[in-house]
């Protein structure tokens, strides 16, 4: 990931950051912790549900700083609603460098509050498939 930034492979940088959020996204999906009863109502199962949600956060927080580069604006808003930096362009280098990222995903302080938002990446619909008739519209036959 940081060579592809640093050597300026901009492609090589965009698909690390998505094939980051996408691996996120599997790790949310797999664990569940919105899921209560998958966990049981014990303590351990409520911390177990909290560590996902806290590795999941920190998963975002270096995504955030994957897309820096590539999306500033979008990267700020996500330290913001991570509670971890504000908005503004003069610090969006600072706040997103990528070399202050820790390796072992303890970047946020517990307790850090989380905002909620807006949907930031809104899900595309998938594309329908034109007709063979609008494949050969104007075509000789």
């Amino acid at each position: 990931m940081v060579k592809s930034f640093t050597t300026l492979r901009l492609q090589g940088a965009c698909n690390a950051a998505i094939s980051a959020a996408h691996d996120t996204n599997r790790f949310l999906t797999y664990h569940e912790p919105w899921n209560k009863t998958r966990y049981g109502g014990t303590t351990d199962g409520h911390l177990r549900r909290l560590e996902i949600i806290r590795v999941s956060c920190e998963a975002l927080y270096a995504i955030a700083h994957f897309l820096g580069p590539l999306m500033p604006n979008t990267a700020m808003e996500m330290l913001r609603r991570l509670g971890k930096s504000s908005t503004t362009a003069a610090n969006a280098s600072h706040a997103l460098d990528i070399h202050d990222l820790r390796t072992d995903f303890n970047n946020l302080a517990a307790g850090n509050p989380v905002l909620v938002g807006h949907v930031l990446f809104k899900k595309m619909a998938a594309q329908q498939q034109p007709s063979k008739k609008k494949l050969h519209a104007g075509k000789p036959t």
